[in-house]
């Protein structure tokens, strides 16, 4: 994904998904039955918020032109 259709993604869409997607981890995380997706959520939020790849992503996109 380009640069700048990340940055139009921040700024119309990313910051509030962002912020909805972390209370709602948060809120997962104080259940004994969704703390693992909580904990999934908390830490993609970066990724929801900029569409960017996750680096495991970025690392298998390297493997594979080699």
């Amino acid at each position: 994904m380009t640069v700048v259709v990340r940055i139009v993604w921040f700024i119309a869409i990313g910051w509030w998904l962002g912020l909805v997607w972390f209370a709602v981890s948060i809120l997962a995380c104080l259940t004994a039955i969704w703390y693992n997706v909580g904990l999934f959520m908390a830490v993609n939020t970066p990724s929801v918020m900029t569409r960017k790849k996750p680096m495991r992503e970025i690392v298998d996109d390297v493997r594979r032109v080699r």
